[in-house]
């Protein structure tokens, strides 16, 4: 899901329609996969964020994600 919406540039009612889901469904699992992936990231870097919550800078010198 995030391949396809991120870095293939699908909008997601094209996933949905490539996946043959609804477009509800497109849309939960894409935001599940995006939160077990900040969730990955966050348990294994060193972060640092702006007043606004983002991320701004991390280092990932000794990073150990896999």
């Amino acid at each position: 899901m995030l391949e396809l919406t991120q870095l293939q540039e699908y909008s997601l009612k094209e996933v949905s329609i490539l996946k043959g889901i609804p477009l509800n469904t497109a849309k939960s699992q894409l935001f599940r996969a995006k939160k077990a992936l900040a969730s990955q990231f966050f348990s294994c870097c060193a972060y640092e964020r702006n007043e606004r919550g983002e991320v701004v800078d991390f280092d990932g010198d000794g990073c150990a994600c896999e």
